[in-house]
């Protein structure tokens, strides 16, 4: 059975060759074997939703264009009223902002927070530590592992 599909996609002579184009369907892929649907292709264009060719405007004649950009089935280029409010804008200092929003805190607020700071400190600081030798020691007892074996 390997051989004759083998001699489908690859013949050796002129009769195999004749027998592949006749079994064969015509679409077998592009040079990689990967089936090729046009309305699947990514099309990159200036105007999104619109000609992807570019033939949306005429330089020669300049009404034709505006004709074609204000008809309703051409794309909108879009305003930015219509933008929601923050998107691709530029925002000012963000270093000046957060130390505003920290200056703006409760004193309750400020010592929770510095609280969190210092305890994720020690914990990447622990996390450094090498503690081999007193694992050597065997003074931990370890009851059991999890299901990603972890100690318990």
């Amino acid at each position: 059975m390997y051989n004759k599909i083998l001699s489908l996609y690859c013949p050796r002579n002129k009769t195999e060759l004749i027998v592949s184009k006749e079994e064969l369907p015509r679409d077998v892929g592009n040079e990689f074997g990967e089936t090729v649907v046009e309305d699947r292709k990514i099309r990159i264009c200036a105007f999104p939703g619109g000609i992807a060719d570019g033939s949306l405007v005429d330089n020669s004649n300049i009404t034709n264009a505006s004709n074609l950009l204000n008809s309703p089935t051409s794309p909108r280029l879009i305003q930015p009223e219509t933008l929601p409010g923050q998107f691709a804008f530029m925002q000012a200092d963000f270093d000046e902002e957060r130390k505003k929003k920290f200056e703006r805190m409760s004193r309750e607020e400020k010592a929770k927070l510095e609280q969190q700071q210092l305890y994720l400190n020690y914990l990447y600081k622990a996390l450094g530590m090498d503690l081999s030798d007193i694992a050597r020691l065997s003074i931990i007892y370890e009851s059991g592992k999890d299901s990603l074996g972890r100690p318990i």
